[in-house]
C-alpha cells in the first residue's frame, strides 16, 4: 500500500482549499470574474452582430435600455444584501441554537456560496453593460446599443430572483437541527472514509501508513536522547503530512510523533523526536519537520475525525442543558452518533507504531476505538445523568452498533470492549440517576430484550 500523501506542498495546498470552501468570499469572487469575462464575451458579440437581423422580442431603445439596466442592478444590489442578511441570521442563530464550532457547515454551504455569487454578478454584468450603452449624440455621435447584452442582463435578473427565493428556502431548511446534525455526520463519515482503512479491503486515501500493521505491542524507545524538533507557533494541528516526516529520516531510523490532528500545540513545544545514525541529516531538519505539519487558528475536519464527533456531540450537550432541556434532540443526535461510531469500529485506526521502510514510526497520541467512543458518549451521559430516557436511548445506539458490528463481521476484541465499557458507565448513571425504580427497570429491560450480554 502507498504511504504517500503528497508530503509539505499538499498539506498547504489542503490548507487553501479548505480556506477556500470555508468562506463566503471565494465561490461569489469566481463568480463575479467568470461574469465580467462573459460581459465583454457578450458585448463584443453585440458589435459584430446586425441589429436588424436580431428578434424583435431582444430590441430595445437607449433609454429603456438604461432604465432597464438601471432597475436590474439597484434591484440586484439589494437582492444580495437579503441574501448576506439571511446567511448572517443563519450564523448567529446557529452559533446560540447549536454551537460556534458548527457555522463551518454554514460558511462552507456550496448552495448559499453560489446563490450569493449569482446575484452578485446580476449586479456586475448590468452595470458593466450599462457603462457601454451610449446614445447618437453621445461620444462623438456614435451610437452603441447592446441589445444582446441587454437580454442576457434581464435572463441574469430573473436568476438573481429565483436565487433568492432558493436562499429563502434553503436558509430555513438548514436551520432545522436535523438537517444540521445530518450533514455534520455525512462530512465526519467521508474523512473516516478517508482517513481509516476498511478491513475488506478498500484503501484510504490518505494516511494508509501503518494500517495494515499490526502490532501488538509497541516497542521501547532508542535509550539515547533524540533531536526533539518544535513547533513556530501555536495552534491547532490541522494535518500531518508522514510521508515529509520519513523523508527528514534514513532507514533503520526512528520518530516519534508528539502531537496529533486536533491537538493544540504551544509554541516552542515538541512536535516530533527523531533519533538518527546520520548527523547530516539533521541539517535543515527544523524547516523540513515543520513544514510537514498544518497548523492553524481552528480545528478543522481534513485529518481530525474526532472534531466532527464534537460537533454533533455539542448539539446534543446544547440540547440537554437547562436553558434548552430539548431531550428528543439529544435522542435523534444520539442516534446518528452511533451511526458514525459504527463506522469507525468498523475500520482500523491509524496503529500506535508502525515501520515504513526500515523508518520506525512511534504515534502514541493516535486516538484508538475506545478514545472513539467514549469522546462520543461521556459527556452526553454525563449530561444526561437525571434523564432515563436518553440514558435508555444511549444503551439502544450501543447495542444497536454492537448488532451491526457483528452482523457485517466487523467485530472485534478492542470494538466489544470498548462498548461493554460505554454500556458499563451508562448502567452506573442509571442507577445513580435519581429516578424511580420503575424507570429505572425501564431502562436496563432493553438490555435484556436486545440479549446484551456484558460479559462479551
Amino acid at each position: 500500500m502507498s504511504w504517500r500523501d503528497g508530503g509539505g506542498l499538499a498539506i498547504r495546498v489542503r490548507a487553501l482549499v479548505d480556506q477556500f470552501r470555508s468562506s463566503l468570499f471565494g465561490v461569489p469572487v469566481l463568480w463575479m470574474v467568470a461574469t465580467i469575462a462573459l460581459s465583454r464575451l457578450v458585448i463584443e458579440l453585440d458589435s459584430s452582430v446586425d441589429p436588424s437581423s436580431l428578434p424583435l422580442l431582444i430590441l430595445t431603445t437607449v433609454d429603456s435600455a438604461r432604465a432597464i439596466l438601471s432597475a436590474i442592478a439597484s434591484g440586484t444590489i439589494t437582492a444580495a444584501s437579503v441574501v448576506f442578511s439571511l446567511t448572517l441570521v443563519a450564523i448567529q442563530l446557529s452559533s446560540s441554537a447549536y454551537s460556534s464550532r458548527v457555522l463551518r457547515i454554514f460558511l462552507r454551504d456550496p448552495f448559499q456560496q453560489n446563490m450569493i455569487g449569482l446575484v452578485l454578478s446580476a449586479f456586475v454584468f448590468s452595470v458593466l453593460v450599462l457603462r457601454e450603452v451610449r446614445g447618437p449624440v453621445e461620444e462623438g455621435g456614435a451610437p452603441y446599443l447592446p441589445s444582446i447584452a441587454v437580454a442576457v442582463a434581464i435572463v441574469f435578473a430573473l436568476a438573481a430572483l429565483l436565487a433568492l427565493l432558493a436562499s429563502i428556502n434553503h436558509t430555513a431548511q438548514q436551520l432545522r437541527v436535523s438537517t444540521v446534525s445530518r450533514e455534520i455526520t455525512r462530512q465526519v463519515l467521508g474523512v473516516v472514509a478517508e482517513r481509516f482503512q476498511d478491513p475488506s479491503g478498500g484503501l484510504p486515501s490518505a494516511d494508509p501508513v501503518g494500517l495494515e500493521a499490526v502490532a501488538v505491542e509497541i516497542p521501547s524507545l532508542p535509550v539515547s536522547p533524540g533531536t526533539v524538533v518544535t513547533a513556530s507557533r501555536s495552534g491547532w494541528v490541522q494535518q500531518i503530512s508522514l510521508q515529509a516526516l520519513l523523508e527528514t529520516v534514513e532507514p533503520h531510523d526512528a520518530i516519534r510523533i508528539e502531537v496529533a490532528a486536533g491537538m493544540y500545540v504551544y509554541a516552542d513545544a515538541p512536535l516530533v523526536t527523531i533519533w538518527t545514525s546520520d548527523p547530516g541529516s539533521l541539517v535543515g531538519l527544523d524547516k523540513r519537520v515543520r513544514e510537514a505539519f498544518g497548523v492553524g487558528d481552528q480545528r478543522t475536519l481534513q485529518q481530525d475525525v474526532s472534531f466532527g464527533v464534537v460537533m454533533l456531540e455539542d448539539i446534543a450537550l446544547r440540547a440537554l442543558s437547562p436553558g434548552v432541556n430539548d431531550p428528543n434532540t439529544a435522542h435523534a443526535v444520539i442516534a446518528q452518533m452511533g451511526e458514525v461510531v459504527l463506522q469507525i469500529l468498523s475500520r482500523k485506526v491509524p496503529a500506535r507504531f508502525v515501520v515504513v521502510d526500515d523508518r520506525r514510526v512511534f504515534r502514541p497520541f493516535e486516538p484508538t476505538h475506545h478514545d472513539f467512543v467514549r469522546l462520543a458518549f461521556d459527556q452526553i451521559r454525563a449530561c444526561a445523568r437525571t434523564q432515563v430516557t436518553v440514558l435508555a436511548s444511549i444503551l439502544v445506539t450501543l447495542q444497536t452498533v454492537r448488532t451491526e458490528l457483528i452482523r457485517r463481521d466487523r467485530v472485534t476484541g478492542e470494538a466489544l470492549a470498548a462498548l461493554r465499557h460505554q454500556v458499563g458507565a451508562v448502567i452506573a448513571e442509571i442507577q445513580l440517576s435519581g429516578a424511580t425504580e420503575q424507570d429505572q427497570a425501564s431502562a436496563l429491560a432493553l438490555l435484556d430484550r436486545t440479549a446484551w450480554q456484558m460479559d462479551g
